[in-house]
């Protein structure tokens, strides 16, 4: 039997990078392909099943698959450090992939270019290579570009890194654009293959939907949702009946802990939230850009229930606590 090594540093929820590899996972390991190999993945952490499925729309089975995690000996060091390195953490997954990559008969990484030792295929979404790195990227604990240098030249040599390995692989990118940096910087040749997109409403025929957009994704400044705003309000100066809708982050049950009745509830236990905002906004109104006219926030649990009630009249706001929560009991529909 064949085997497939894939190489992931998380598939854990929220990111778009750990999405595009569970639904990697999820093509592999799909009933319908040829039961002629099995796969394996690689991965900083354990794969938590449960939330990847919930939070990214797989249907993925323990038993689908096996998995390899880099030693805790490997791992010991950087896990203590005060800040992510995320960097540092992918030299060490890359440096111990090539201990094991020659029992594999194809080795598949989702997490940007990678030296496995041998030719594989690599899925980019942003080049980790391109340095300097945009402004956007930087936090509180990166040091000034001549600090950053010396970093990168550290990881590189953790990780044991060989350029000509890399430019070896098989380089799948996420869209031209990435196809174009990758191409400029690093002479390697590409291939967009674009992220799959999992439709929530498959029974909803086209003829019924609205007319709408949706973006999914961190609200942050380098998805330019305010230049996204823009360029659909010109839209719809020919199409009024278009919409916006933007499902950032969810929380997550550690975080945020709620202190009024939703607190200690076993039907709300270890289960994530989404932060919900609606506005509203005068339908003929002329111009561009304005304020809504008023706005509803609220934290929207898995299961539908919802706290933390929020009305925004502009001039005023109302909000809204928990004060009693009550299960009734269920039965199945019919």
């Amino acid at each position: 039997m064949k085997r497939v090594l894939l190489v992931q540093p998380s598939m854990q929820p929220p990111g778009g990078g750990n999405g595009v590899a569970a639904w990697v996972l999820q093509a592999l390991v799909a009933e319908h392909h040829h039961p002629g190999y099995r796969v394996t993945v690689l991965s900083w952490r354990p794969v938590e099943i449960e939330p990847v499925n919930r939070f990214f729309g797989t249907y993925l089975r323990r038993s689908d698959f096996d998995t390899i995690e880099v030693p805790r000996s490997w791992r010991v060091v950087a896990d203590r450090l005060p800040t992510p390195s995320t960097l540092l953490k992918l030299s060490l997954l890359m440096r111990y992939t090539r201990t094991v990559s020659a029992g594999f008969d194809v080795v598949f990484g989702v997490y940007n270019e990678t030296d496995y030792g041998r030719r594989g295929i690599q899925y980019v979404h942003y080049p980790t290579y391109l340095r300097p790195r945009p402004k956007v990227d930087l936090r509180w604990y990166h040091p000034p570009q001549s600090g950053l240098n010396l970093y990168y030249k550290f990881a590189d040599r953790i990780a044991d890194f060989s350029l000509d390995r890399m430019k070896a692989n098989l380089t799948l990118v996420n869209s031209n654009w990435t196809g174009e940096q990758v191409s400029t910087f690093l002479g390697i040749k590409t291939r967009t293959l674009y992220r799959p997109v999992v439709d929530p409403a498959p029974a909803v025929p086209w003829s019924e939907r609205r007319n709408a957009f949706l973006a999914v994704g961190r609200i942050s400044p380098e998805k330019e949702y305010e230049r996204v705003m823009k360029i659909l309000a010109r839209v719809r100066q020919h199409a009024p009946d278009i919409t916006l809708t933007i499902i950032g982050a969810p929380i997550p049950p550690d975080q945020k802990v709620p202190t009024d009745a939703a607190a200690g509830q076993t039907a709300l236990n270890g289960m994530t939230r989404w932060p919900v905002t609606i506005s509203y906004f005068e339908k003929d109104a002329a111009g561009g850009e304005q304020m809504p006219i008023y706005s509803v926030a609220f934290e929207l649990y898995d299961n539908g229930i919802s706290r933390a009630l929020m009305l925004d009249y502009n001039d005023f706001v109302i909000s809204g606590a928990m004060g009693k929560f009550d299960v009734k009991d269920s039965k199945p529909c019919k």
